[in-house]
């Protein structure tokens, strides 16, 4: 599909921010970039009661130095269905909406890992990915993708992302030991787009509701 302005914007951010951050993985400076940028619960700890709460959106534009497909195949799926989200919501509401999943993985996650003792960090748009599909599924469930040349309706695509994830965090409690998918971020991010969608909090506009809250402050003053 055509890409919408706000999807372009996040994948030239991501795509941006993957070129510093591999610039710096030659140097000793990396070390410090998943510590302070991406979401590590250890961070959390060490500077209480001070909070890096701006890590919460920020481990959401990083992805792995080490494996390019992080970055391509999270910007393959927002493109697909971040542009069909866009049309229907608008930039603005399309935007509160990734952040929103980006912000509800990011809580999963340090939860989740406060609960096990392990203290990983996380990098990555998965969730927020994941909450921008399972919202398209909900609002448009008979849209018909093509998923290895079968195609398959949305709802169930979603549901079967979901589905596997579920599971495979339920494979990793049972053995014990964390995998390399952050599959709390996964599932946090897919529960508020889930949420979103049919509550009807992808009608919000921060941005506007601000913009009329200072008119009506203007008003009243006159």
């Amino acid at each position: 599909p055509p890409i919408t302005p706000m999807v372009k914007r996040l994948m030239l951010i991501n795509a941006g921010v993957f070129a510093v951050y591999f610039t710096l993985s030659f140097t000793s400076a990396a070390k410090g970039v998943v510590h302070w940028l991406g979401l590590d619960p250890r961070t959390w700890v060490e500077i209480f009661p001070l909070l890096p709460i701006w890590q919460v959106v920020t481990y959401a534009f990083l992805h792995s130095t080490s494996d390019v497909m992080h970055l391509l195949f999270n910007m393959l799926l927002l493109y697909f269905f971040g542009t069909l989200l866009e049309s229907i919501l608008g930039s603005k509401r399309f935007l509160t909406l990734f952040l929103g999943a980006a912000l509800c993985g990011a809580l999963f996650h340090l939860l989740g890992e406060w609960l096990l003792g392990e203290g990983l960090p996380v990098i990555g748009a998965s969730g927020a990915v994941l909450g921008v599909l399972v919202a398209a599924a909900v609002l448009r469930p008979d849209t018909v993708v093509f998923l290895f040349f079968f195609p398959v309706r949305l709802r169930w695509l979603a549901t079967g992302i979901v589905v596997i994830d579920a599971m495979n965090l339920l494979i990793e409690l049972r053995e014990g030991h964390a995998g390399i998918v952050a599959h709390h971020v996964h599932l946090g991010g897919a529960l508020y787009g889930f949420m979103a969608a049919r509550q009807g909090w992808v009608n919000w506009d921060p941005i506007e509701r601000f913009r009329q809250r200072q008119l009506a402050g203007q008003q009243v003053r006159r």
